[in-house]
């Protein structure tokens, strides 16, 4: 029993590649045979429906022993001149059949054919518009996204800072405005108000005190001098 391999290529050269090159010979003579290329295209078509059952009955029945050798010796079968087995199964089964069904299998292609021409019109209109509509979405997303500019940490960072630092502003400005101002008046010699005021009145009612303290220590001393003296 030969393996799949094997056998599987002396179906190539003996299936397809020799009868191809007898084809191509009856096909370039000076005067070709009409039997030859009759023969030919007989064994062309049983090719293409013995490659169709083919993909079927190597998914099921290719377990069987001696499988593979008997498609091998099948396809021998069909081109040995000895035997002519194309002739045979063409004349017995093929023509008889497609000849009695023929207009049946023509309705059945053409309606095929307008199915599936529908079928594929549909299918297009329909990617068409579901690639437009994708089309627009990322373009959306696109013109979105580059619209808003992605702000990192350090540059938040310094916004708020900069924030901070102008809602403080204006107070600044007005204590340095009245720092300025209370040193402009003193230059000038004039009163200054508020705060100020107060703590100047302070200041000169302290040194009032002090200055009334000391007068009455000097007065005592010298009231207690005069009457050392006068004992």
């Amino acid at each position: 029993m030969l393996g799949s391999v094997v056998t599987g290529f002396l179906i190539l050269v003996f299936g397809y590649a020799y009868p191809a090159y007898e084809c191509f010979k009856a096909v370039e003579k000076n005067k070709p045979e009409i039997d030859q290329l009759r023969f030919w295209c007989k064994y062309w078509i049983l090719v293409a429906l013995l490659v169709i059952i083919e993909t079927f009955s190597d998914l099921f029945i290719s377990w069987l022993p001696f499988y593979y050798e008997a498609k091998l010796g099948l396809y021998v079968y069909l081109w040995l001149p000895k035997t002519q087995g194309t002739i045979y199964i063409y004349n017995n089964i093929i023509r008889p059949y497609i000849s009695s069904n023929e207009t049946d299998i023509d309705r059945t292609i053409l309606e095929l054919r307008t199915r599936t021409s529908d079928s594929v019109i549909v299918f297009l209109r329909e990617f068409i518009v579901f690639g437009q509509a994708k089309f627009f979405e990322i373009m959306n997303y696109v013109v979105s996204h580059s619209k808003t500019r992605p702000v990192d940490d350090a540059q938040l960072g310094r916004e708020e800072e900069y924030l901070r630092r102008t809602e403080k502003l204006p107070s600044m400005v007005s204590t340095r405005k009245h720092k300025s101002g209370t040193k402009q008046k003193l230059r000038r010699g004039q009163p200054i108000s508020n705060s100020n005021d107060n703590s100047d009145s302070s200041d000169k009612n302290d040194s009032s005190e002090s200055d009334n303290e000391t007068t009455t220590v000097g007065i005592n001393k010298r009231s207690s001098k005069s009457k050392k003296t006068d004992d």
